[in-house]
Parts: structure tokens; C-alpha cells; sequence
């Protein structure tokens, strides 16, 4: 990564929304590691404490601050939050997994909308990067013959279970559909305002499947699909709802937000952050190699494939972009749910060794 290549200079002032979640924290250690100064949004200050002191210890002093904004849904409530920042990396999320669409996609829409209209108050801001999800583009409801996932795909199949007729509580899986559901219609709702607004700045999206690897800090505990995987250690049988499908390194993503940041040939892109293709089958046998004295769940009988396995047609262009700016390309699997592993085996060691 070359300076004269940058959209963004080096030590400009980059907001993150959602900063203290998994991806979140992770997209802050990745702008910081690249030269960058962050501002990160958080709901609740007091749950952030941790931020801090990790990251200003990790990148000196006021490298980070961290602001308060408890609802990104009310219009205007980020408009000086984002005073001088550059870029701004939209990362927050609605997790309540509701199972009533009507509650969760207009939520997930109406605060991605209040964000940009905040970032269009702001004429310094070049770059939004908008947190989209795998989901968006495709189900975790494997189809019986192998497809092409590209960037103009998009998950219509959950989408219309979603918002099939009530009752909202059947079938008990409802709500995954939903929350895909609301990854689908929001990033759709970014790039039809995109196009309608023209804005002064240029919009990417990235797009993560399953993340792996550990949280940047353990005051962050078990957050997103950590938890399930902590659940697999524990011998909860959980994990099985989740199908096939593909599977990227936290530091990945971060890395993959920072490129389509920085780089300046990098414009309306859906950027695809798929590491590997993932099948519980392998994750635990990778597993079972690492930590021979821990016995672990038995993975799915028949679990089948991800059916659009070496047809990620956006993939290349995802290496690309961490070879630009990392010199190196996806972290392997394996390294990924070792660090995850060693992660979670001190908390169960902590909660079942006297």
C-alpha cells in the first residue's frame, strides 16, 4: 500500500460505528495498525471502557476516541460525532433477532438512512463504507445445485420467508430469517440511496460470511458467532442450525474495510470477505486435531456442501485488495480457528478445572 495510492491519507480521522462488537473492534484495529486516527460510536460508553486502554496503549496516546450516540435511528443524532472525519465505516447492527420483520428490517433501514444523512452534512467525508452481511447475498438454505454468487446477487429466498403471513413465532427458526432478511433489504436501501442521492462521497459495501478468530479483547466475552462456537466446545448441539456456507478471518474484515476505504479505484463495489468454504465436518475434525484431550460434538450426519464452493465470483478482487494492502491474502482456516480455540479453551478451562 502505497500513500499516493490513497483515497483516504494517512492520519486522517475515520469513524466506526458499532466499534466495541466483534467486527466492529476489529475494523478499528485495522485502520488504527494502517496509520489511521479513529473515532469510534459506541451506544454505551461504559461498556467501552475497555477500548481505551487497549487501543491507545497498542497505538499511543489518542490514537482512538470513543463518543456516545445511544440511537443511531433518530435523525441527526450523529451529525457532530462525525465533525472532520474523512471516512466513516458503518458497522452497526440491530441483533435483537426479533422474528417480526416489521420490527426489525424498517429499524435496520431507518438507521442506516439517519447515518447517511449525517455523512451528507459533512463535506470533508469522502468515504462511507457501509457492514453488509453474506446473508444479503445469499441463504444459509443450501440449494440442490451448484450456483454462481456475484455481486449482483441477492438473498431472495429468505427475504420472502421473512415476510411470510404471521404467526411470527413458527417456524422457531423464523428469526434467522428475518435478521437475513434485514441484511438484504438494508444494503439494497444503500445503494438505491446511493444512486438517488449522488452524494460527495464514494460508497462501498463488504460483505462478511461466518467470522472467525478471537475478539480483540476479552472484555468483549463471547460476542456474535463466538458464542455458538463456545457453545460447540461446551457440547451444545446449537451449532447444527447453522448450514454450510463459507467462513474469513476477523482480521480480514477489517482488512477488506480499510482497502475499500483507501483505495482509490475501489467504488461501488460489494466487496466479498469469503476466506474459505466451511462445513462443520471439517471445522470440528481441525478441532479434534488441535485439542486432542477435549472431546467435541459429532458434526452434522450428511451435513452436504455449500453449493456455491469455487463460484465466488467476486473473490479475486477481495484478494486483491488484501494483497494491496497487506501484502498477503485470506489467513488460513486453520490459523483462524486456532486462535478462536485457544480463546475459548481458557474460558472452559477457568469454568470446569478446580
Amino acid at each position: 500500500m502505497e500513500s499516493k495510492e490513497l483515497a483516504v491519507p494517512l492520519g486522517s480521522l475515520v469513524c466506526v460505528t458499532g466499534s466495541n462488537g466483534m467486527v466492529g473492534s476489529h475494523i478499528v484495529d485495522q485502520v488504527l495498525a494502517f496509520g489511521y486516527r479513529v473515532r469510534g460510536i459506541v451506544r454505551n460508553l461504559q461498556k467501552s471502557d475497555w477500548m481505551l486502554e487497549h487501543f491507545n496503549t497498542k497505538y499511543g496516546a489518542n490514537a482512538l476516541k470513543v463518543v456516545q450516540v445511544p440511537d443511531l435511528a433518530i435523525e441527526g443524532s450523529l451529525d457532530s460525532a462525525l465533525q472532520d472525519c474523512v471516512a466513516l465505516i458503518h458497522a452497526a447492527s440491530d441483533l435483537s433477532f426479533s422474528p417480526d420483520p416489521n420490527t426489525v428490517n424498517p429499524s435496520s433501514i431507518n438507521q442506516l438512512l439517519c447515518t447517511l444523512h449525517s455523512a451528507l452534512k459533512h463535506p470533508t467525508l469522502t468515504r462511507f463504507i457501509f457492514t453488509s452481511s453474506s446473508l444479503a447475498a445469499a441463504s444459509q438454505t443450501q440449494p440442490p445445485d451448484p450456483y454462481s454468487l456475484t455481486p449482483t446477487s441477492w438473498n431472495t429466498l429468505d427475504l420472502a420467508a421473512a415476510w411470510a403471513p404471521p404467526s411470527y413465532t413458527l417456524p422457531p427458526d423464523r428469526f434467522t430469517k428475518v435478521y437475513a432478511a434485514s441484511k438484504v433489504q438494508a444494503e439494497q436501501a444503500f445503494w438505491e440511496w446511493m444512486d438517488r442521492t449522488r452524494p460527495h462521497f464514494v460508497g462501498n459495501a463488504v460483505l462478511p460470511d461466518w467470522v472467525t478468530g478471537a475478539p480483540v479483547h476479552g472484555a468483549q466475552g463471547f460476542p456474535s458467532g463466538v458464542a455458538l462456537m463456545r457453545g460447540l466446545w461446551y457440547g451444545d448441539s446449537g451449532f447444527r442450525a447453522v448450514g454450510p456456507g463459507h467462513g474469513v478471518d476477523a482480521g480480514d474484515v477489517g482488512r477488506l474495510h480499510v482497502a475499500a476505504m483507501a483505495r482509490g479505484d475501489c467504488a461501488s463495489e460489494r466487496v466479498f470477505a469469503y476466506g474459505w468454504s466451511r462445513r462443520w465436518t471439517e471445522g470440528i475434525e481441525m478441532w479434534q486435531e488441535m485439542y486432542p484431550d477435549h472431546e467435541f460434538p459429532e458434526p452434522p450426519p450428511n451435513e452436504g456442501y455449500d453449493m456455491s464452493a469455487g463460484r465466488v465470483t467476486a473473490r479475486p478482487r477481495a484478494e486483491e485488495l488484501l494483497e494491496w494492502i497487506s501484502g498477503k491474502t485470506f489467513r488460513p482456516m486453520e490459523e483462524s480457528l486456532k486462535e478462536l480455540g485457544d480463546y475459548i479453551e481458557k474460558d472452559y478451562k477457568a469454568n470446569t478445572e478446580s
